[in-house]
């Protein structure tokens, strides 16, 4: 019977030693093998880690609107098409139809005409009109013709119609960051700060805005134009 349990504890005993000595050759051959296989091979650049990605900036904000004083702005300018700016008799003062005629397949209450009037504080003030018209062969808007004019002011000229402008209060709470998809015109004041734009589709209206467009026109009817060659 003794001889029975030493054979017992003796089996036991040799079954742990044999577990033993697999455990160890595990941990010691196995487990380093294993992380050798991270390791980079002499010669072979190991792959860079692919950059996080960067998460997409939601839109800015509309800015706060720009205060702009009297003296400090150095040139303002109208840009419209607006075919009631041209005086009676002009011949811009007529809408697309009315000039050309419908065969061109186009159909616009605005003049094909558009008047740009740039006033310094300098005193100089330049106007162009330059006439479009849609090249029905082309499929696209062409400028049929150009004339440019060029005259001086006086100070007080150019303070009156600055004045008009940045002391009205459509100009004043234009928002640069707002766009229009429809608009026949647009008031531009240059200072140092950088511009001011505001605009507009005008009808003809009394309203805030054309007092600016009317300021311009009052000016334009002034001015002793001279054709520039």
């Amino acid at each position: 019977m003794n001889q029975k349990i030493i054979t017992l504890l003796l089996a036991l005993a040799a079954g742990m030693l044999g577990a033993l000595v697999v455990c160890s050759y595990f941990f010691i051959y196995y487990k380093p093998a294993r992380g050798a296989e991270n390791k980079p091979v002499a010669g072979q650049e190991t792959p860079a880690k692919p950059p996080e990605a960067t998460p997409t900036p939601a839109p800015p904000e509309p800015g706060p609107t720009m205060d702009v004083k009297a003296e400090d702005v150095e040139s303002a300018a109208i840009e419209t098409n607006f075919k009631d700016f041209y005086p009676e008799g002009s011949k811009c003062r007529k809408n697309y139809n009315e000039m050309f005629g419908d065969k061109d397949g186009v159909s616009s209450p605005s003049s094909p005409c558009t008047i740009t009037l740039t006033a310094t504080r300098a005193g100089r003030i330049d106007k162009a009109i330059v006439i479009r018209r849609y090249d029905t062969v082309a499929k696209e808007w062409r400028s049929i013709d150009k004339t440019v004019w060029k005259a001086r002011i006086s100070a007080e000229q150019f303070d009156e119609l600055v004045d008009k402008i940045v002391n009205n209060q459509a100009f004043k709470d234009w928002n640069n960051n707002v766009s229009l998809t429809v608009s026949n015109c647009k008031i531009m004041v240059k200072t140092a700060k950088g511009w001011k734009s505001p605009m507009s589709n005008v009808t003809g209206q009394e309203n805030t805005y054309f007092q600016m467009v009317k300021a311009f026109k009052a000016l334009d009817a002034k001015v002793a134009w001279e054709e520039d060659q």
